[in-house]
């Protein structure tokens, strides 16, 4: 009898629980037949295999869910492979398949005497935490003898959620348990008697609205530590790593040169970790003033290389890591952990847009579609 009063009781708090409709995110934005990005089950978000539309191109993506055909594996005997990391900026949105920077940097480095290909790993919207994702279940599968980091752009964005947190929230939604809306709402209780503060895990909504906090999706101190972890790994692996520092049309016009901009506390970041570490960093920026003319030629819009500015770029990497020595020399990450107790992001405030349209993980929760 006491069974039947507590399974009695457990379905009454369950039916009055859904009445909260706690939701988890979950990728609301399709992902069918023509549609290039799909839904994942680790990393939010992915690439649809199949040829897709691409802001006015086509972009091919593999079986392995990356731009471009699949690479030769394994590795031919002395070949150098570069694996491009990034977010849409390095994928090549606008731009076709053979225009993006990876086939552009096989292209330049093959030109130089140099025995490499490159696989593009740069994935629309990408932060770091994805990236460290992708990297641990598809890129080191590629057998990379370099990593080409990119990542930027996607982690210092301002956005509703943390990266981390969306992440923990997609492992949690696939348990069981988290299936409950009585758990959530327990969940939700326990939370506000900690103050609130102890779960940022996004799980537990009370509601399905759009969330009116504003954070940097990835943390400036967390950015420099996904950029070492990666490096680390990379050394383990006896891979080199080159860092990538992105441009946009306002950074190549000076536009920010006199009183900065919010993200250049996330470029210093970039360059400590590179430099405790040993490593180069390519300047898009400086690749892009090289061949100088309109910067209106070198974008498809604000932030996304056209053709030509992913050549730069390329041509710009490729010099760089000559310059260094590569590949004779392997740029393996050298020192321990980097320190990330010294990075404070600025002090200064930021506003999110009137509208969230642009934001990829505006498609996570089922009121926003």
């Amino acid at each position: 009898m006491s069974a039947l009063v507590l399974v009695a009781l457990a379905a009454v708090g369950e039916g009055a629980a859904r009445l909260t409709d706690a939701r988890f995110p979950e990728w609301m934005a399709g992902g069918g037949q023509g549609v290039l990005m799909a839904g994942h089950p680790t990393r939010l978000w992915g690439m649809a295999p199949g040829t897709h539309g691409n802001g006015g191109a086509t972009a091919t993506i593999n079986a392995l869910g990356l731009r471009g055909a699949l690479p030769e594996l394994p590795r031919p005997a002395g070949r150098q492979r570069v694996l491009v990391l990034g977010d849409s900026s390095f994928f090549g949105h606008g731009i076709a398949d053979d225009e993006a920077l990876a086939p552009r940097l096989e292209a330049a480095l093959r030109a130089a005497g140099v025995d490499a290909d490159a696989v593009n790993g740069g994935v629309p919207g990408y932060s770091t935490e994805q990236t460290r994702l992708l990297l641990d279940e598809v890129g080191w599968s590629v057998e990379p003898t370099l990593l080409l980091i990119g990542n930027l752009w996607s982690d210092n964005n301002v956005d509703a959620f943390k990266d981390r947190d969306l992440l923990a929230s997609a492992r949690a939604g696939r348990s069981p348990l988290y299936r409950s809306a009585l758990f959530r709402t327990v969940a939700v209780g326990v939370d506000r008697a900690r103050g609130g503060e102890g779960a940022h895990v996004i799980t537990w909504t009370r509601d399905s609205t759009w969330p009116r906090s504003q954070d940097r999706r990835v943390p400036i101190a967390d950015y420099a530590a996904n950029l070492d972890a990666m490096a680390r790994a990379a050394h383990d692996r006896g891979v080199g790593v080159v860092f990538l520092a992105p441009v946009n049309r306002g950074l190549l016009d000076g536009e920010f040169d006199v009183g900065g901009a919010l993200w250049d506390v996330y470029f210093a970041a970039q360059a400590a970790v590179a430099a405790h570490h040993g490593v180069p960093v390519v300047s898009a920026r400086a690749g892009m003033a090289a061949g100088g003319g309109d910067s209106r030629d070198l974008f498809v819009d604000v932030m996304h290389p056209s053709a030509a500015g992913a050549a730069r770029i390329a041509d710009e990497a490729a010099r760089t890591l000559l310059a260094a020595g590569w590949p004779a020399t392997p740029l393996l990450a050298g020192g321990g952990a980097f320190d990330t107790s010294a990075l404070h992001d600025d002090a200064r405030t930021w506003a999110l847009p009137s509208t969230r349209q642009q934001s990829i993980q505006s498609t996570l929760f089922p009121a926003e579609r």
